[in-house]
């Protein structure tokens, strides 16, 4: 008898079992952690006791520290009103007698104990103090307005914080002598040492209080605080508000992990365990090493019984160590017992392998070539394709599957130059977009680049991609918001969109047949959930919102509605299956009757508010809770105004085509507005330029940089604009009817023969000045007059001229109007405006 090599294959086979020792092991392993979970579960229980208590001692020292807190401003305002309401005090008011006032004020502070200052001013005080210390600022002229309409003394307030002019105002207003009008306030400022003394007498404990400032509307401000610092966005276990004043305090039981627990406890609860561990694991290692010693008995009783299969002796009984292996050894003491019976029967027969003929195996060599990528032939590409920052063109005419194999080509030699190898690549929901797709990849992996394919996702999912794939270049088959005969590419190149000259460096390179060959590698990714986990873990809402959410039947259908339901919304899903068919409505937000099914649901529904999205994804549409379009300025205002809270002094990018009102409210919250160019692309290239916040356009493109990567995404938009709403207490309606609105226009489209907008656009600017008006040239013709503006530019997606008005009446607005007609006609009497 012989022996065979062992293969490879025959090695991994042989070696893929687990030994006893390895079953130990596992078991082991298991005990470990159950042990370590039973201990765990102990200990976490005898910590959440601890936490108990120290939430009960906190919640005694906060209420204790209330009671003090409550009883000095008590007293303080008692002592101010009585003053403010002397006869004396209304008489010196009477005689207008600025020195006697002075005296009586000098006279006051060194009566008050404790005060600071005490102010006596007449009504309608407009100017802060900063003569006297402390300094009276803004804060408190409010806080005299508001003790003008008020008969009794206001709640205590904390001014100039954080300055050596810190003080705590109280103010009341002072009867005139006739009983009945108020001739001035009694101004108050006390200093903060007192509260501070307070705080400062808590004994050291596991928990934190914070003495906070409240207004309304905003997050609570915290004054001072005793304890370890809590994480951002810990709530408290409890607040006391502090009558008498605006403030409140704010209290955690434990903070930190809680798990403070005694060392000896712990070790109490540890030892047990240990010990339990290491007796069971002793007597496990004891059973294994029986169990290995009977394994070992069996296997030399098998081959005991295989030796005399093979030389040919009587096999022995062999009892077996292991009970479970009995039934083995019995089946094959029989059968070498039926075998030797066999043999005897037949007699010796031999074979030999040249007897057994036509039996073996032939290697075969398969030989993998590669699959070459060719393009065809060069074809000629319409000029008119190439737009202002993307490719768009009509289907089966201007883009085919062999243009967009070329124009892969193409860009992927493009992107060759620019030192990037890969290229991911994605597809909205229209019905020539997947085969346009595969064009475009082979055209890509025919300049030798390697593509990674998402398959259909919103193109806010493409430009995420690229940014956390480290690919860094993309394009999107989309045809956006077009009409449905429409598709076309948008790219992206070192993460940013291309310029106008960028677009027409690229058409000239595939002009002249300067194209890459070679072999690029494919692969695919499913980007969704990381896209979703992402968002979730920069969004947070205050409070779940019931939305309706209108996707149009486009690529959004995959992401948004499951989004908005892991923020914690209730989502009423409106369109959102993918069908490139458009079956219900075209997806563009931009377009007031594409959202009245939207409008309607959100009224049957009660819901909070409404969010639709265009074709793919990058533009956002939104209805309040009253069922009103909220035009994309007014939302670029509210989202402004939350921003600049956080960032005072940044710059908020808007296009041509927004309101005047916006810059107004830019300026008014502290930040400095910037009109810019319409077009995404053109809005991302000067967001990097000026380190902008926040950028956006009028057709629903908002860009965000603060907190997130730069580029248009209408989803991300969405859930920014919901994280804002779910921290107030009023509706979505209320909301926006705050913001200024004048009468205004969506934007009104005149179409075109391919060419024609920019020759029109250029004879409106040879056209003489329009009286009255000031001329906006950024981006076509934007004119505004005392009582609105106009604004007229040509379209970068489509033949077409654009135009938009805003006025303060009606009248005002066909003013505007018709000046706007008359420049037409002076241009070419044949076209007919669409307003």
């Amino acid at each position: 008898m012989g022996f065979t090599k062992k293969t490879g294959e025959q090695k991994i086979q042989q070696g893929s079992g687990r030994s006893i020792r390895g079953y130990w092991t596992i078991g082991v392993i298991g005990l470990l952690i159950l042990t370590a979970a039973v201990w765990s579960y102990l200990f976490y229980q005898n910590q959440l006791t601890t936490q108990a208590q120290q939430k009960k001692q906190t919640k005694a020292i906060t209420q204790a520290l209330a009671i003090s807190i409550t009883t000095i401003l008590k007293q303080r305002m008692e002592l101010i009103q009585g003053l403010a309401h002397q006869p004396a005090l209304a008489e010196l008011f009477d005689q207008v007698d600025t020195q006697d006032l002075q005296v009586e004020q000098a006279r006051l502070t060194r009566l008050v104990p404790d005060v600071m200052r005490i102010r006596l001013l007449p009504k309608g005080v407009e100017q802060p103090d900063t003569d006297a210390k402390p300094h009276m600022g803004y804060a408190s002229l409010q806080l005299l307005r508001q003790a003008e309409e008020s008969e009794t003394v206001l709640p205590a307030e904390m001014h100039q914080f954080g300055t050596t002019h810190q003080h705590i105002a109280i103010a009341s207003s002072i009867p005139s002598t006739n009983g009945v009008d108020v001739s001035g306030v009694l101004h108050a400022a006390f200093p903060t040492d007192t509260l501070l003394k307070l705080l400062d007498g808590i004994e050291d404990y596991a928990g934190r209080v914070e003495l906070q400032q409240v207004f309304a509307g905003k997050e609570p401000f915290a004054l001072a605080g005793k304890g370890a610092i809590v994480a951002t966005g810990d709530r408290p276990d409890g607040v006391i508000p502090l009558k008498g004043s605006i403030w409140q305090i704010a209290y955690w039981g434990g903070t930190g992990t809680g798990m403070q627990a005694d060392l000896i406890e712990s070790l109490m609860l540890i030892v047990p365990g240990v010990l339990f561990f290491l007796f069971t694991a002793l007597l496990l290692f004891r059973l294994s090493q029986r169990m290995t010693n009977a394994l070992k008995s069996d296997q030399h009783n098998i081959l005991s019984l295989m030796e005399a299969l093979v030389v040919g002796r009587p096999p022995k009984h062999q009892p077996a160590q292991l009970s479970d292996l009995q039934p083995t050894l019995d089946v094959l003491e029989h059968q070498v017992r039926e075998y030797r019976s066999n043999q005897a029967e037949k007699g010796k027969i031999k074979r030999s392998a040249s007897d057994i003929s036509g039996l073996g195996i032939s290697d075969m060599v398969v030989k993998d070539e590669g699959a070459s990528i060719v393009v065809d032939e060069m074809i000629d590409i319409p000029s008119s394709i190439f737009r202002a920052y993307d490719i768009r063109g009509v289907v089966g005419e201007t883009i085919t599957e062999e243009i967009v194999t070329q124009l892969g080509q193409g860009i992927g030699s493009e992107v060759y130059e620019k030192g990037y190898q890969s290229v991911v690549v994605a597809r909205d929901t229209r019905t020539s977009s997947d085969s346009l797709q595969s064009a475009l990849i082979q055209g890509l992996q025919a300049s030798g680049r390697d593509v990674i394919d998402l398959g259909m996702v919103p193109t806010p999912l493409l430009n995420y991609a690229v940014h956390e794939l480290d690919a860094e270049c993309g394009v999107m088959v989309t045809g956006s918001h077009n009409p449905a005969q429409y598709n076309g590419l948008k790219l992206v190149v070192g993460r940013e969109s291309p310029t106008q000259e960028d677009i027409q460096d690229l058409r000239r390179l595939i002009d002249a047949g300067q194209l890459l060959q070679g072999e690029g590698s494919f692969d695919s990714q499913e980007i969704e959930n990381d896209y979703i986990e992402r968002v979730i873990s920069d969004v947070r809402l205050g409070q779940p919102l019931k939305i309706v959410v209108d996707c149009g039947n486009g690529a959004a259908s995959a992401v948004a509605p499951e989004l908005y339901r892991q923020l914690g919304c209730e989502v009423v899903e409106l369109y959102c299956t993918a069908d490139g068919t458009f079956p219900n409505h075209h997806p563009d937000p931009g377009d007031p009757k594409n959202m009245r099914d939207l409008q309607k649901a959100v009224i049957d529904h009660q819901a909070a508010l409404g969010l639709a999205f265009d074709g793919d994804g990058d533009r956002l549409g939104v209805i309040d809770s009253s069922g009103k379009l909220i035009w994309p300025d007014r939302l670029l205002m509210y989202l402004a105004i939350d921003i600049l809270t956080r960032e005072p002094g940044g710059d908020i990018i808007y296009d041509v085509k927004c309101s005047r009102h916006l810059a107004n409210i830019v300026l008014s919250n502290g930040g400095r507005p910037l009109m810019w160019k319409s077009g995404h692309s053109m809005l991302k290239a000067k967001m990097k330029e000026t380190h902008a916040l926040l950028a956006g356009e009028f057709s629903g493109h908002i860009l965000f940089s603060e907190r997130w990567y730069g580029f248009d995404d209408g989803i991300y938009a969405g859930a920014r604009l919901l994280e804002i709403l779910s921290l107030d207490y009023r509706t979505s309606a209320e909301i926006f009817a705050e913001l200024p609105e004048s009468l205004s226009t969506p934007e009104y489209v005149l179409q075109l023969e391919e060419g024609q907008p920019q020759t029109v656009m250029s004879a409106i600017d040879k056209l003489p000045e329009i009286p009255g008006a000031r001329l906006v040239k950024i981006d076509g013709l934007r004119a505004e007059f005392e009582q609105g503006w106009g604004l007229v530019r040509a379209s970068n997606t489509t033949p077409s001229l654009l135009f938009r008005f805003e006025a303060e009446s009606e009248a005002g607005l066909e003013q505007v109007q018709s000046i706007f007609r008359d420049m037409l006609t002076k241009v070419d009497p044949a076209l007919q405006p669409p307003f």
